[in-house]
């Protein structure tokens, strides 16, 4: 298993640099005409803190490569772990202006577009989502106690919704705030898309004003007793406390 893992990092992480070569072939031209072949390239990088451990793996084997392929070529790469939403009111802010940006989830990109065009009137994005590639897939998991599933045999979103309708049964579900973490806002997307019978990439705002949708969700939510702000507290707060505290949990696999 510990091989397997290594193996999908390292193909990951393979990917990321396929998309820094073809980034810089693109930049290194661009750069030789502007600055008569000067060669210093300096990239900035943005991404999502869940992603560390294999953005640390790719780093080394590019620069790795780029040693090996480029001897006279100076290049100098700074990456920043950011919270997806952090990172959008830094870029809208002007306080971050990332060479490539790597968001938790590709959902955050139309929520960037579309503050980008309340902020400057414009009608270009920022991001083309056609020219996003999407790189790794971190599934959205319903967590909860062996026993309680036994019980009550959970399988989805709507599982969850009925629960809280039968008044015999003490649910205490939680997911991270959908302001502030990526896990929280797909939760919330995905409740809605069992709620309304839409599936979330046909999902509209009519959905989400739907009088009926909103009474599901309601009713959804009824037994959240806690928002927090990372997925990783989330979990631990569930295996510390037990399941007085927490019995479903939303989180990332």
């Amino acid at each position: 298993m510990k091989r397997l893992r290594k193996a999908k990092k390292r193909s990951k992480a393979n990917l990321l640099i396929i998309l820094l070569i073809g980034f810089l072939i693109g930049n290194f031209s661009t750069d030789f005409i502007l600055n008569l072949g000067k060669k210093d390239i300096h990239i900035t990088i943005i991404y999502s803190s869940e992603k560390a451990s294999w953005m640390t793996i790719a780093y080394n084997d590019f620069m790795d490569y780029w040693k090996d392929t480029h001897p006279n070529e100076s290049i100098s790469i700074d990456m920043h772990p950011y919270g997806s939403s952090d990172s959008i009111i830094s870029i809208l802010n002007g306080e971050i202006f990332p060479t490539i940006w790597s968001p938790a989830s590709s959902i955050w990109i139309p929520f960037l577009n579309t503050k980008w065009a309340d902020l400057t009137g414009s009608s270009d994005p920022i991001v083309y989502i056609d020219a996003a590639i999407k790189i790794i897939y971190s599934p959205i998991v319903i967590a909860t106690w062996e026993a309680f599933n036994q019980t009550h045999n959970i399988k989805g979103f709507s599982d969850v919704h009925d629960l809280n309708l039968n008044n015999s049964v003490n649910v205490k579900m939680a997911h991270t705030d959908p302001r502030l973490s990526n896990s929280g806002f797909m939760s919330v997307i995905m409740a809605l898309s069992a709620g309304s019978g839409t599936p979330s990439e046909n999902l509209t705002m009519s959905d989400l004003t739907n009088k009926t949708n909103q009474k599901w969700l309601k009713e959804f939510e009824s037994s959240a007793v806690m928002y927090g702000k990372s997925t990783g507290f989330l979990a631990r707060y569930m295996k510390t406390q037990g399941t007085s505290a927490l019995n479903i949990v939303f989180l990332y696999l």
